[in-house]
């Protein structure tokens, strides 16, 4: 497998994960939904991401949302 044709199926993964992975989204798409129906009315709903395996939470802080913003201008 060429690099180039590597990188041509990172990007299609980005776009359309494999099946094991969309399991995963979603089995925490409808634990996301039961947890939210019966949350109580004072607490903040709860993301997908509580729910996923795969997903490390990371706090958004303003440094890693312009290292973000900045990876995204360079690539156009």
């Amino acid at each position: 497998m060429s690099a180039k044709e590597f990188t041509e199926w990172q990007h299609y993964y980005k776009i359309e994960p494999f099946a094991s992975d969309r399991d995963e989204v979603m089995s925490a798409k409808h634990m996301q939904l039961y947890a939210n129906v019966n949350r109580s009315e004072d607490t903040q709903p709860f993301e997908i991401e509580d729910f996923m395996l795969t997903v490390v939470k990371h706090k958004k802080t303003l440094d890693n949302q312009i290292a973000t913003t900045m990876k995204k201008m360079m690539r156009g």
